[in-house]
């Protein structure tokens, strides 16, 4: 599997659909902290086209110390 990361998001949408670089970049953040908001409210988060986004089910140690390692 290969990674990609912010930019070449950001990067498609301006080759793509012609955004400027401030527009896309915004764009990108944004939708990631949509995903995140779902995924803090209910666990799950489906995108038609994109993929589904869900928190793994983590014993109550393992989950805090994920949040407070990403803090």
């Amino acid at each position: 599997m290969s990674k990609i990361g912010n930019k070449d998001l950001a990067k498609v949408l301006i080759d793509k659909f012609g955004l400027d670089k401030t527009a896309s970049d915004q764009f990108i953040t944004d939708i990631f902290e949509v995903i995140g908001d779902g995924l803090c409210k209910e666990k799950i988060v489906k995108i038609k086209g994109l993929g589904t986004f869900k928190l793994p089910a983590l014993p109550l140690v393992k989950a805090w110390m994920w949040i407070l390692e990403s803090l």
